[in-house]
């Protein structure tokens, strides 16, 4: 699409939005604005709502990728709430950063978030695009096949165990193992060498096919629940989960920024990731006092396999692999969290992937 069939598009999916009435535009070299920094507003939006008129001052984008303009958040700064960013297509992994951002959008299929206090909040998300001829995900990019290629990815020797093993390991099926296996032959990520034993023949792009799709495909599939935390309980996050879980090997593991910051040393950012098992969600969630909201900073996440816990030389706390903290701090996308992210791979996952 190009920029106006974009723009198009997004006024008729806010046409359909049930609190607004009527659309009308007006171009911004017409209205005089910009946003500083050497930001153009692309367009200021006019909407009637059942409160009132409404002004947005747009940006029209096409389909995002990470890492986002860093100059969205100076716009949104300078702009305030009534800036709208206008796309083509926003997958929920970046949906979540912008609507975390406050940063309000709207793309040509209807997913939108949109929160002017005292006048309109919109959030959809989940719209995906239906492309002619498009192919379901190959077995290795299901969520369950990238469970599967992360043990490989993070496990020494992990390339060679039977089937069955990795089966338990990933926690998926026996199916699902086999089909994920054939197709990393297949596809020549893999090769037999010697008696029969298996070796990567790219480990590192094999890593960055699994990056590329952890935000759309693998991190949605392990979402158990997003709540807000007080500010209290997360000055002391660390201590109420020793506290309560010190004894229960396993059962959790930190995540995110916060993992991160527990590796390094470097930064802690506003939110907390952690890796939970299952069962034991709701104990977790009353310790911790949390509760849903739509302003959220707890996101807690299926511990699927052993090997989200990290066992390497890591502080007294349960830590998440490197691996999957990193791939957070990617999605997560800030300045911040990619220097981060920068120091995580160069001091735990350089020596494993660089080379091979």
């Amino acid at each position: 699409m190009n920029e106006q069939d974009i723009l198009n598009g997004c006024l008729d999916q806010i046409r359909q939005l049930a609190p607004l009435e009527r659309v009308r535009r007006t171009y911004a070299h017409r209205a005089g604005r910009r946003a500083g920094s050497g930001s153009r507003i692309d367009i200021v939006v006019d909407i009637e709502t059942e409160r009132g008129p409404l002004r947005f001052a747009a940006e029209v984008k096409p389909i995002l990728k990470r890492p986002l303009p860093e100059h969205l958040s100076v716009v949104r700064r300078k702009v305030g709430e009534q800036f709208l960013l206008m796309s083509e297509y926003v997958n929920a992994s970046i949906a979540a950063t912008l609507r975390d951002s406050k940063i309000n959008f709207i793309d040509t299929l209807g997913n939108a978030y949109i929160h002017v206090p005292g006048f309109i909040y919109v959030e959809k998300c989940g719209r995906k695009p239906q492309i002619q001829g498009e192919k379901q995900p190959t077995a290795l990019l299901q969520p369950k096949g990238m469970r599967l290629l992360y043990v490989l990815l993070t496990e020494r020797g992990a390339l060679n165990q039977t089937v069955r093993v990795l089966r338990a390991r990933a926690g998926i099926s026996l199916e699902r193992t086999v089909s994920s296996m054939r197709e990393l032959k297949e596809k020549g990520y893999v090769r037999t060498v010697g008696r029969g034993e298996l070796e990567f023949v790219n480990k590192k792009a094999l890593l960055e096919l699994w990056l590329a799709n952890y935000g759309d495909r693998l991190r949605p599939s392990l979402v158990l629940g997003i709540f807000k935390m007080s500010e209290s309980v997360g000055r002391d996050i660390t201590g109420i989960l020793q506290a309560a879980f010190g004894r229960k090997p396993q059962s959790y593991a930190l995540g995110g920024s916060l993992g991160a910051y527990l590796l390094t040393g470097y930064y802690r950012g506003l939110t907390t990731e952690i890796f939970v098992r299952e069962g034991m969600m709701g104990e977790l969630s009353k310790r911790l006092n949390l509760i849903p909201a739509k302003q959220t900073n707890v996101t807690l996440l299926h511990l699927f396999s052993p090997s989200v816990v990290y066992g390497g030389k890591v502080p007294a706390q349960p830590v998440a692999h490197p691996l999957l903290i990193y791939a957070e701090l990617l999605c997560q996308g800030g300045d911040r969290e990619k220097e981060t992210a920068s120091l995580i791979y160069d001091r735990y996952l350089r020596d494993d992937f660089n080379g091979s």
